[in-house]
């Protein structure tokens, strides 16, 4: 028989029995929420977390690395950030960007996770320093290539940075010298992160936004092109709960762009993307309709109703 490439995956007892453990699934299921936890033969990664309903998180760590416990407190601290509202990008599907600039950002926002997660671990005396050796070797190794996009080093920059600011500080001259570009906007990105702070969801998202006008400058510069990441991309507003029985209209607006038959939903602090209201069959969303509903709702429905 073949065996099979996932399967149920207990997690160590200590881990289980811990009070860490227990304040994550209990927050879960506060929100109704189910973690699950798998492991997987083949993957390229040595853990992620998954989210494939709303009401679902998979915690998957790779079969060669299921003893390591470090892997499981990273990707619960992922699950924890989740089942906090913190935001996340997603691309509107009617758009087609390179895959340079989609992983990219992909990757970015698994980055400003771990401005949380990395601290949160080093408090628990947890530490990764295998893994985190690994990525500092491949970021030294890419920066040979020249066929890796400036943005993505970039990304691997800021995400070296906050893994271990010591063995970036040590190679920052190479850096600079090797991709220079990247370097100037890892600089920028950097400067962002400690600035604006990242300890609430509404905080998070001002960090994420201004990283996208950087990213979008930059590919502007670079290649000519106007990304329009403001539209294309959206950001869950990350608004306290005080916010959440405000009239919808009081914080939002609708917008739409000529090319497209869907409208875009943003807020009025950062004119970000929100949500996006699909085309109805056969024609464009009356963008009337959806001002009329951002008048009668609330913020709160608006944000459960687009989940």
């Amino acid at each position: 028989m073949e065996e099979i490439n996932i399967k149920p995956l207990d997690p160590p007892t200590d881990l289980t029995s811990s009070d860490f453990f227990s304040e994550i699934l209990t927050a879960a299921a506060s929100k109704n929420t189910t973690i699950s936890f798998y492991e997987k033969r083949d993957m390229e990664e040595s853990a992620l977390t998954s989210y494939p309903e709303k009401n679902k998180i998979n915690i998957i760590i790779k079969s060669s690395e299921i003893d390591k416990r470090e892997l499981y407190i990273h990707e619960l601290l992922h699950a924890k950030m989740s089942l906090l509202g913190f935001p996340s990008f997603r691309k509107f599907n009617s758009i087609e960007y390179p895959a340079w600039i989609v992983d990219s950002i992909k990757s970015l926002e698994n980055t400003l996770g771990h401005i949380h997660i990395f601290e949160e671990m080093r408090k628990m005396s947890v530490y990764q320093t295998e893994l985190n050796e690994a990525f500092a070797s491949d970021v030294i190794e890419a920066i040979q290539s020249e066929t890796i996009a400036e943005l993505c080093h970039a990304v691997n920059f800021l995400e070296l940075s906050i893994r271990d600011r010591k063995v970036l500080d040590g190679i920052r001259g190479v850096l600079r010298e090797k991709k220079t570009m990247a370097f100037i906007l890892f600089e920028q990105m950097e400067k962002v992160i400690n600035t604006v702070k990242t300890d609430s969801p509404l905080n998070m998202r001002e960090t994420m936004v201004q990283l996208l006008r950087l990213i979008d400058q930059f590919i502007y510069l670079d290649t000519g092109i106007n990304s329009k990441l403001n539209f294309f991309y959206s950001i869950c507003p990350g608004f306290p709960e005080h916010f959440l029985d405000a009239k919808a209209s009081s914080l939002l607006y609708a917008v739409e762009l000529e090319q497209y038959h869907d409208i875009f939903i943003l807020d009025n602090i950062h004119h970000q993307t929100c949500f996006i209201v699909n085309a109805v069959a056969g024609g464009k969303t009356p963008k009337h309709v959806v001002d009329q509903v951002l008048e009668e709702e609330t913020l709160g429905f608006l944000i459960n109703y687009f989940g």
